[in-house]
């Protein structure tokens, strides 16, 4: 059976500047974006609830929450802030994040394969950078795999070639736009409720330079 990837979503213009914020600019700079005011660069620790551990990577510990206000369930995304290396690479995580998620928004995909980012806080008495993120209840492809290797099931040609098709199709359009996701893997792709598929962990991200390919 012949399978087509679906067709890239059209290119859109590039990302005016993809270079990392330094900690002095990283606010101001959040501030100035676009659709800020879906961006909450105002929330504190105190206004969540930890609910569960979901998973621990190479430069952070992500965790489902609540926010208290409006019993919302998001993640976040907690990173250590206190060494210049470790800023730079949050400070990195958060502005690819930021990019990604604002090319696919501006472009006519009818689904944003790219996890939202819902905003960011620094827990300053403890060194700590904490992003919000829009919670995926599938969990993460690795995880999902696991668990239908454990119960003797097999994923079906047409749902592993639906995922292919989205992973695939999401990968195009970053590398369109010369981002380079740097890190992906099965549990960086994460899932929905109703099995749509999300991209996240931009800790690695980049971007190509004029003249490297």
């Amino acid at each position: 059976t012949k399978f087509r990837i679906p067709s890239p979503p059209p290119k859109i213009s590039p990302v005016s500047s993809v270079s990392p914020y330094s900690p002095q600019q990283l606010h101001h700079a959040f501030l100035s974006q676009r659709n800020v005011s879906e961006f909450n660069t105002t929330w504190k620790k105190s206004d969540f609830r930890k609910v569960q551990r979901l998973g621990k990577g190479s430069f952070g510990e992500v965790w489902l929450i609540e926010e208290l206000s409006t019993n919302e369930q998001m993640a976040w995304k907690k990173m250590d802030y206190s060494t210049k290396e470790e800023r730079k690479i949050a400070d990195n995580e958060i502005k690819m994040v930021r990019d990604s998620y604002e090319i696919f928004h501006s472009s006519n995909s009818p689904f944003l394969h790219v996890i939202k980012p819902l905003g960011f806080f620094l827990n300053d008495s403890r060194n700590e950078a904490f992003l919000v993120l829009e919670y995926c209840s599938g969990g993460d492809l690795h995880s999902y795999i696991k668990d239908m290797i454990s119960k003797g099931l097999e994923i079906s040609d047409a749902k592993a070639f639906e995922i292919i098709g989205q992973v695939g199709s999401a990968i195009h359009q970053l590398h369109s736009h010369r981002i380079i996701h740097g890190d992906l893997k099965l549990s960086n792709v994460l899932l929905t409720s109703d099995f749509k598929v999300k991209l996240a962990d931009f800790g690695l991200a980049r971007v190509l330079r004029d003249g490297r390919t």
